[in-house]
């Protein structure tokens, strides 16, 4: 059995170890760098989208479903920050999907053309 002070060399050298390779390679290596590049490339295409008058009454529908809160006044800026803490999560994932699947939407109506 390893002692505390064997343990804490190990951990020493194996952080010395990683500290030496770049970090992309590490990143790689524990298959962090392929899921920051897929949220990355995601948060980018979601950034992008945006509603049209019409649409917006519906999306602060769906938005604001089985919540109990006021609806935002507008999508623009951080206006999850606006809500009760308690229901910051789900709407901020509810957000998303939303704005993913316009972007989906959209993408396909061009393939349609």
């Amino acid at each position: 059995m390893l002692s505390i002070p064997e343990l804490q060399d190990e951990l020493r050298s194996a952080v010395q170890a990683m500290a030496r390779r770049p970090l992309h390679e590490l990143l790689n290596q524990q298959g962090i760098l392929p899921v920051l590049a897929r949220d990355l490339a995601l948060q980018a295409l979601r950034r992008g989208v945006r509603f049209g008058p019409m649409e917006q009454q519906e999306v602060v529908r769906q938005l604001c479903a089985g919540m109990e809160c006021a609806p935002p006044a507008s999508l623009e800026g951080d206006w999850i920050a606006t809500l009760p803490v308690h229901l910051r999560a789900m709407a901020r994932q509810r957000w998303d999907h939303l704005r993913l699947q316009k972007v989906l939407e959209d993408r396909l109506s061009l393939i349609h053309i």
